[in-house]
């Protein structure tokens, strides 16, 4: 038998092809006349196993996460706090638009690292950047983009050392 007349269940064609069968947008279940169906919500989908609960919220439009550029220089952020990608959760937010409220129902953050992202949620209103903010939902670290700390340039080590000051407060190192 080559490789040509494999026969799959349908089963495990739907499994392997979960995300790309399905069209966007297309509703195939018709709800009672006056009333509207439930959305379906889509799991939270990250970078990394959140080992121990540390979500970072990037904001890129073009990449699944993040840049490999920026990924380097995050493992390198990570590693100099003693962490690696198995300990994080690094969530796209461009792509999913979390809540603050759904960031923690679903990862239990004890530390929520936003880059670049301001307004991200109401909540985090009276938040500065560069500070330890203790709240419900674990603390909060505000930063600019990676791009901004991830800069040659005298301002950008001058963020990026704001930022180490942050997380040796937060990490203990």
């Amino acid at each position: 038998m080559g490789l040509n007349n494999i026969i799959l269940p349908a089963s495990l064609v739907a499994d392997l092809y979960r995300n790309d069968l399905i069209e966007e947008g297309l509703n195939t279940t018709a709800a009672p006349a006056g009333k509207k169906l439930p959305a379906a919500e889509k799991p939270l989908q990250y970078l990394g196993s959140n080992v121990k609960n540390v979500v970072l919220l990037v904001n890129y439009e073009n990449d699944v996460y993040l840049p490999e550029t920026q990924l380097t220089f995050l493992t390198n952020i990570l590693l100099a706090c003693k962490l690696n990608l198995a300990d994080v959760a690094i969530v796209n937010y461009n792509k999913q638009q979390p809540s603050l409220e759904t960031l923690v129902n679903t990862l239990k953050p004890n530390c929520l690292l936003v880059f670049g992202i301001p307004g991200f949620d109401s909540s985090l209103a009276g938040i500065t950047e560069f500070t330890v903010q203790q709240t419900n939902a674990g603390a909060i670290i505000l930063s600019p983009a990676l791009e901004s700390l991830n800069n040659a340039s005298q301002e950008g080590k001058l963020l990026k050392s704001k930022l180490w000051l942050c997380l040796k407060q937060f990490f203990n190192v």
